[in-house]
């Protein structure tokens, strides 16, 4: 469920699950290299746009790890 990941990113909810936890470690090391973060759930029904940009957003990672350089991403 997105809104439960949301809550989980956020801190909001404990994530029990070994695997979700890996994963959530892994956007936080993420989120520590960029100057500014949010996340919100978007509801099914307005999810087009956010989908797109999702999208967008994923072919602008690098592959490999990240490292110190910084990035701005403008949409």
């Amino acid at each position: 469920d997105a809104k439960l990941i949301v809550k989980q990113v956020k801190n909001q909810f404990q994530v029990k699950n070994d695997r979700l936890r890996h994963y959530k470690n892994k956007v936080w090391d993420a989120i520590e290299t960029f100057d500014a973060f949010s996340i919100e759930f978007v509801p099914h029904e307005k999810n087009d746009k956010v989908d797109s940009l999702a999208v967008s957003a994923s072919l602008m990672i690098p592959h490999s790890e990240f490292d110190q350089d910084k990035y701005t991403i403008e949409m």
